[in-house]
Formats: C-alpha cells, structure tokens, sequence
C-alpha cells in the first residue's frame, strides 16, 4: 500500500443498529479515517434484520437487495465529492452463524452486486465462508487489521464491544492470539427491547443501569457459562447469548426491574472480558494497554465497569490512535477490501484457527461510470478536457477535413476494454493548409490496483479524407483540462 489510496468500508454489527461507513484513506501503513458516519436501518427493516433467521426463502432473498440497496446509499453519501475510491469493502449483515455446525456455516446479506451497481465501483464482501472453508470459525476478522496496525509495538489488548464482544492480543512484532470473548451490546439491547415491549431499543449512555443496583450473586452464576472456559479459536452468532439466556438465566423480567437487570448484563458484560483475559491472554507477556472500539466505548457505566474489572491496566478508547470507535471495524473492511484487489493476504488464521493465510473476500467488478452521474469507479475516473490543435494537413488547401478522436490507453485496465471516444467535425484548411479547431471530451486516468500501474489516456487525431489517416497525437494530460 506504498500508494495512496481511497476505499470505503461498510459494517453492520450484531445489534442491527444500521450501516456504518467510513471513508478511508491508505498510504503504506498509514490509515486515516477521513469520514465517518453510522445511516439508522429503519424500524421495519430492522426488525426483519433481527428476525431474518426464521424468514423464509423469498423473504431472506428479497431483504439481500434492501439490504444491499440500504449499503449503497451509505457508500454513496459517505463518499460524494471525495475523489477517486478504489474500492468498497462490504461486510454486509450477519444473519446467521453456525461455526459448529456440520459443515460450518455463516451469512452475511446486503448483495454486493447493488453496491457495485449503483456507485460503479468495485466491491469486497462476503468475507468470512473462505475462512470457514480453510477450517476457521469465520470470525473474528478484524485482528487481521489490528497485527496490521499494532504488531510492532508493545502488546495490547484490542477490544472491540459491539453485540459480541471479541479481543485481539497483537504487539511485540505479531497477533498472539484473537476470539469472541461473549455478550457485548446484544444482551443489553434485548433486555430493553423485551422489557420495554419494543418501546427501548438499548440503554443509552447506560442511564438505566447507573439507576439499577446489579445482582452480584447472578452475575457470578451468568460468568460460569461453559463458553467462557472454551479455549480458542472461537466465534458466538448474536442469538447464542439471546433470549433463551435471558430467560433461563435471569429469572423474570418485569419492566420495574430493569434498571437492576441492565445493572446485573452491564456488569457481567464486563466482567466476562476480564475474565477471558486472564484465561487467554499470552502466557508469560505483559499487557500495556486496552484499547476499546464499538458501540460499547460510548457506554460510560459499561466502560467504568470494564476499567473496574481490568484494573490496573490501563483502558483507552480507539480514537487514541486515530481510529474513532464507530470507525475502527468499517476501516478494517476497507483495509481488507484494499488487499484483496492487490492479491495480498487479509486474513489472519491465528484469531480464527484456519489452516493458513488466505485472501478473503468475493469481488465484484463494476464498469466506470460518466462524470455526468457524479460518480467515480475504482480504476479511472473522468474529467472533462478542452484542448485546441493546430497543425498542417497534407489535403489541398482549403478544402474541409473530416476530423476524428479517440481515446487510446497506456496499459489495460482491470476491465480490460478499450474505452473509446470518437470526435468528428469538419474543419477547414487554410491556403497553407493550416488548420486549428478546439476538440471537448472525457480524459481518463487509471490506477490498476493490482498490479498498481498507472494508465494514462490520451486522444489520437485522424484525418480521413477519402480514408484515415494518423495526422497527430494530443496528450491531454499536457494540454490540460
């Protein structure tokens, strides 16, 4: 990634609270989030997002397009006026996880092929199956990025809370290890939505709990849940800590005792990444820091929870290093997005137990579309071009020329066509046969993001008079725009 370079990733989590997306620019290892902004699913949609597993077959299939229609408009707007993008990396949503069963499987909706439609840029996605068919859990996925990223410094524990919580030890030149460390947002938001008879969709800012008084002796029982002594690799779909959980576990859930029982998830939220550290953190090292993205960082009663159960290790939210905790996972997409079109490895089988480094992702080709639609592709964009020519024609004087353009390129393109554009206009000699005229189009350039060449476009003149014949080249990237 020597080159500069801008791609857009799109992530929507467990909690099903919308499409974030971020603009995100690479040079080398340097990763800037320029934008960053999460679009709310609408109710409907939502509540068909959370229910998807028991949908049927022309119900799941039709909520892929919405989804993939709801994907679009995000990289749309977070992209408008933002330059060349070269390529979108689209996690989709998870409606399904089942890393245990025979064979293993995983889905993820929101169909590629609308995003690449619509913004005529190529797309990444589906992202987990291939480490489930190299032998992984398909999750967790962002430790590729975070060893990216934090590999050469001292080791850190990098948590991510969003519906699951899942952890990266990376630092001291490698990832050390990676998992799902259990409930992250999920449980406390189906608490308020069960309790709250869907008038609450979460605890904001975990006002609830601070009211509530948390059952200590239940949180002790809820931390002996076999999940958490299981060695990793290891992944959770959302529903494995779910509603079954809730009720089994939690005794009766009535609305006057909510502020206890967003106490008691908030705290035993917390506690079980504590205790997943101590399970499972590298033997024999030392952790610096915890570093925390996702919704979960904006929870102030879950992150002094969390500071609580980790004490004295220190307990930072991502934003420290650039990456603002809404940002983090949709620039890991975007980063693996990135390497998938130059043919590099993103994937990381030590967090999910695959049986070597892979390239994951399915990509999806899309053709550049016109400057006029106000859209960019992710191997050329076009800018208009008004260059005058003047030169001598070997006619007889006077008479009027037939005069053709077109665009030849430099190299080829992931496309692999040839883009043409053909202008002819009479233009008529003078006694010496000079001519002079004024030609208007579109100029290219490219990037192939491959093999990271560049293209550049340039017009070809003809004469053709009775046939054509080369008379001159324009180099429009010296005449200018």
């Amino acid at each position: 990634m020597g080159r500069e370079i801008l791609a857009v990733g799109l992530m929507s989590g467990t909690s099903a609270d919308g499409v974030t997306a971020a603009l995100v620019r690479f040079s080398g290892r340097s990763v800037q989030v320029l934008r960053c902004r999460t679009f709310p699913y609408a109710p409907a949609l939502k509540a068909r997002v959370l229910t998807a597993a028991g949908l049927k077959t022309p119900e799941l299939s039709r909520l892929n397009m919405e989804l993939g229609e709801a994907f679009a408009r995000a990289a749309l707007i977070i992209s408008r006026d933002a330059g060349p993008v070269a390529v979108i990396g689209s996690h989709g949503q998870t409606v399904w996880h089942g890393p245990k069963m025979s064979p293993p499987n995983t889905l993820q909706l929101g169909e590629p092929s609308v995003i690449a439609e619509r913004l005529g840029i190529y797309v990444v996605a589906d992202f987990r199956p291939r480490d489930m068919a190299a032998g992984g859990e398909g999750a967790p996925l962002i430790p590729a990025f975070d060893e990216f990223l934090f590999a050469a410094g001292p080791l850190r524990a990098l948590q991510n809370i969003g519906g699951i919580g899942n952890v990266s030890f990376a630092g001291e030149g490698r990832l050390w290890s990676a998992f799902d460390t259990g409930p992250g947002n999920g449980l406390m938001d189906l608490a308020a939505r069960l309790v709250s008879g869907g008038r609450l969709a979460m605890d904001s800012d975990g006002k609830l709990a601070a009211q509530g008084r948390p059952d200590l002796k239940k949180v002790e029982v809820l931390l002996t849940h076999p999940y958490f002594r299981e060695a990793p690799p290891k992944s959770l779909d959302k529903d494995f800590f779910g509603l079954d959980f809730l009720r089994r576990r939690l005794g009766p859930l009535s609305y006057r005792r909510l502020p206890d029982i967003m106490a008691s998830l908030s705290l035993f939220t917390a506690r079980s990444i504590a205790q997943s550290y101590r399970l499972f953190s590298p033997r024999g090292r030392k952790i610096a820091e915890v570093v925390v993205s996702g919704g979960g960082a904006k929870n102030p009663g879950l992150m002094r929870n969390l500071r609580l159960a980790l004490s004295p290790l220190p307990v930072v939210v991502s934003d420290r290093y650039g990456l603002p905790v809404m940002a983090k996972e949709a620039a890991g997409f975007a980063w693996m997005a990135v390497r998938a079109i130059q043919g590099k490895v993103n994937h990381c089988p030590a967090a999910t137990g695959a049986r070597g480094k892979r390239i994951l992702g399915k990509i999806t080709p899309a053709l550049a579309l016109l400057a006029a639609l106000g859209l960019q592709s992710c191997v050329g964009y076009p800018r208009p071009f008004l260059a005058r020519k003047s030169g001598i024609a070997a006619v007889e004087p006077g008479k009027p020329l037939a005069l053709k353009a077109a665009i030849v390129k430099s190299c080829e393109t992931l496309q692999g066509e040839t883009e043409t554009v053909k202008k002819s206009k009479d233009v008529s000699t003078d006694e010496k046969g000079r001519y002079s005229f004024w030609i208007t189009g579109l100029s290219w350039n490219w990037t192939n993001f491959i093999t990271l060449s560049r293209c550049r476009s340039r017009v070809q003149l003809y004469v053709c008079r009775p046939f054509c014949k080369e008379v001159d080249e324009v180099d429009l990237s010296i005449l200018g725009k």
